[in-house]
């Protein structure tokens, strides 16, 4: 016997509060295309219920079927969090799925947290300190005391420039969600003590309370740790695989010669992982594009250009 769509309803009906979707009908007519005895006693009450009105593309708490009335396992969407494959499109189905995806969001900025904290504690000797409560972002000085030998134009060309450097930085902050296109991130040259670094840790708070921990480390010391510890393989992967890195004065100033291999070859291991993953990094340094090629390599400076945008940070000493 077929089964009857247009069978009419006992007097005692009433409207369900279960209203189906697109995704239920559907089910429904794959259902009903398929020989009655061939149905399975589940699928034969799904129909029932569909033709009753209510929704068969989930159960009462949202939760999504399958075609054979069974709930849809659940698959790894990324590491450590589970989820159903798809999710009903009624008003029930549509609440569950918002509900897994803030459990979603919530379990990325747990993740994210506790790999920062890994983070810091193996890299613990490398870490920049934080700056004063009272240095923000907002009152990084983009002027300074202007010396004796400053001429006014000279002055006010410096500090456009700064106020440039630091309207971008504002972007960075404002933008770092957006994938499309990759988000890079910031290199900043400049001599000692114009401000680079602090420039650089006053956007942490900002980033932080959208959910991006910037680890922030002092590369001359963190290129000595890796080299002298039996836990060079982990923290190579941490560098390689923390979502946003700050590698503050690469490059020795100091040196005309070309960096030793095995300094080489960690920061091509750490620079190619992070161009290929696309993730953020920050860089300061006192070199220059001719320098740092000199120093690193076209493989290197090819890889920091991918992943940065270079900005000239100008100005005095202001420590």
């Amino acid at each position: 016997m077929t089964f009857d769509f247009q069978s009419k309803r006992s007097p005692n009906y009433q409207k369900p509060s279960h209203i189906p979707g697109k995704r239920s009908k559907a089910f429904a007519e794959h259902i009903a295309s398929i020989p009655e005895q061939k149905r399975s006693s589940l699928q034969q009450r799904m129909l029932i219920r569909h033709n009753n009105g209510e929704c068969i593309g989930c159960t009462h708490q949202g939760v999504p079927l399958g075609v054979n009335g069974m709930e849809l396992p659940v698959v790894r969407v990324m590491r450590g969090f589970f989820a159903p494959p798809e999710f009903c499109d009624c008003e029930l189905g549509v609440r569950y799925s918002q509900r897994i995806e803030r459990q979603r969001e919530e379990f990325i900025h747990r993740d994210k947290l506790e790999r920062y904290t890994y983070a810091c504690r193996l890299l613990e000797k490398a870490l920049l300190p934080s700056l004063p409560e009272e240095h923000t972002f907002e009152n990084w000085p983009v002027e300074f005391i202007t010396p004796l030998f400053f001429g006014r134009d000279d002055y006010l060309s410096l500090v456009t420039e700064r106020k440039t450097v630091k309207d971008m930085a504002q972007v960075f902050i404002e933008t770092i969600d957006e994938v499309d296109p990759p988000h890079k991130g910031i290199g900043i040259q400049g001599y000692p003590g114009v401000g680079k670094t602090s420039l650089i840790l006053s956007m942490r708070t900002a980033l932080q309370q959208t959910g991006h921990y910037m680890l922030a480390l002092n590369t001359p010391i963190l290129l000595s740790l890796i080299q002298h510890s039996e836990q060079e393989e982990q923290m190579l992967y941490t560098l390689q695989h923390t979502p946003l890195l700050f590698l503050d004065n690469l490059g020795d100033a100091q040196s005309m010669d070309p960096a030793p291999y095995s300094i080489r070859r960690i920061l091509l291991d750490v620079f190619d992982a992070r161009y290929n993953a696309r993730l953020t990094t920050l860089v300061t340094t006192e070199l220059d594009n001719e320098q740092l090629r000199c120093q690193f390599g076209d493989a290197i400076f090819s890889r920091i250009n991918g992943l940065c945008c270079f900005y000239e940070l100008p100005g005095i000493d202001l420590r």
